[in-house]
């Protein structure tokens, strides 16, 4: 659940300073199934980045990712005001780039990109 601490940190910034944060497939919308007690329910449509802050929401294919493919809906899907949205390619090293794979490929990738 880090992308989603990362994500909703990132609407509530207010310094000057500026700093960079990566979403990596993280249940941005919220996971019905998901009900932890004494936990409030995290389902929104929509993130406002603030504007010091550089963001990267890097998603998954949703049919291809092991903890959200038996999902109706991907969880990935929201709007990100102030920031960019990335698909992550189909496969990485001649196999499929899921769920756990997917911070690899991005640590690996992200200066090149």
């Amino acid at each position: 659940m880090g992308g989603v601490v990362t994500s909703l940190f990132a609407e509530k910034w207010d310094q000057d300073f500026p700093i960079t944060i990566h979403s990596i497939a993280a249940p941005l919308a919220g996971m019905e199934h998901q009900v932890i007690s004494g936990c409030e329910k995290n389902a929104r449509n929509d993130y406002y980045i603030n504007s010091t802050i550089n963001y990267t929401q890097w998603k998954t294919i949703h049919s291809q990712d092991g903890t959200f493919r038996k999902l109706k809906i991907d969880p990935q899907i929201v709007n990100i005001r102030g920031g960019k949205i990335i698909l992550l390619p189909e496969e990485w090293q001649n196999t499929r780039l899921g769920h756990n794979k997917s911070i690899q490929w991005v640590c690996e990738n992200i200066f090149q990109l």
